[in-house]
């Protein structure tokens, strides 16, 4: 029993740390935080200004203008002078990975991969043929292990 006048005082919760404010991580997104009015928005902006043209079959290394949009910003972000012909739109990761070593055995020694990379993407090059190496890291960068 509790002495008159003596009210209980609720305990605090800790301060929960502020993360992302999406995270995008594979298999791990919030899909309650997804903002679908702003992209059902841009889908929709996206939709009526797109050409004609963008709705049947397009060049298979992706469109140019965004080929082009990624050769400017790479020269000016990144220091990479390319041009729009040269780069090749990519579904994802493992999209480029087949398109890259499936069928084609065009390397006769190992391939050095992040450690830390996906099984997924690794089993994707085997299966091509490919070797991997596994190349550690530390927290700023690939290294060479030595």
């Amino acid at each position: 029993m509790r002495a008159a006048g003596h009210a209980r005082v609720p305990r605090k919760s800790p301060p929960r740390a502020r993360g992302p404010r999406h995270d995008l991580r594979q298999g791990t997104p919030d899909r309650s935080t997804f903002p679908r009015a702003a992209w059902l928005a841009s889908y929709r902006r996206a939709l009526q200004q797109a050409p004609d043209e963008v709705f049947g079959p397009g060049d298979p290394a992706g469109r140019v203008e965004l080929r082009e949009a990624l050769a400017e910003y790479l020269a000016r972000a990144r220091g990479v002078r390319t041009e729009p012909a040269r780069i090749v739109i990519c579904s994802g990761f493992a999209h480029a990975l087949r398109l890259l070593f499936q069928g084609a055995r065009v390397l006769k020694g190992p391939l050095a991969v992040e450690a830390y990379g996906l099984p997924f993407h690794r089993e994707l090059l085997t299966d091509a043929g490919v070797r991997t190496v596994p190349l550690p890291l530390d927290e700023q960068a690939p290294t060479s292990g030595g």
